[in-house]
């Protein structure tokens, strides 16, 4: 089985000679693993919440509220929850263990949701992410309507900088 977003794809189609666009197999192998790209911003010195991996039958870390769960190398925020409140910590938990035996737990940071696409080692302009409620979860990544981008994003020309520099990084 070929998964798209983790690499495996990219290296199939390396090994066949098969060109196509986008990140190669070892970028995003590292970008889909979440436990691998933070210690790789922590490196880099790329902000990043505070957080831990818990694994399959670990006794979790309670890193405090609110804070979200993830699967470390999941995508379109599947199984990913935000939790506000002790009591729904092991629910969260639970859920992002449904999808693989390594959760990431980090603290919740609120604001807002930028994004900079990274081009031939440019940076691309800012889009602003809005979903109409809730987070930019699986459901308003995908339903139509749900989720407003502006692009450019509506910040300074210095938040927009230092933002653009961060995804460079």
């Amino acid at each position: 089985r070929v998964h798209l977003e983790n690499g495996q794809l990219q290296a199939t189609l390396d090994l066949h000679g098969i060109r196509y666009t986008g990140s190669g197999y070892l970028g995003s192998a590292l970008a889909m693993n979440k436990e691998l790209s933070k210690t790789l911003f922590h490196v880099g010195g790329v902000p990043t919440p505070e957080g831990i991996t818990v694994r399959r039958g670990e006794t979790p870390a309670d890193i405090g509220f609110p804070c979200v769960v993830k699967p470390c190398s999941g995508g379109s925020s599947v199984g990913t929850s935000i939790v506000e409140r002790a009591e729904d910590y092991a629910a969260a938990l639970a859920e992002a263990f449904r999808y693989e035996d390594a959760v990431i737990v980090e603290r919740y940071i609120r604001g807002r949701e930028l994004t900079v696409g990274v081009l031939d080692g440019a940076a691309m302009p800012v889009i602003e992410i809005i979903p109409k409620s809730g987070f930019y979860d699986y459901k308003n990544k995908y339903q139509a309507g749900l989720t407003e981008e502006l692009c450019p994003a509506p910040v300074t020309p210095e938040q927009t900088a230092a933002v653009q520099a961060l995804a460079l990084r």
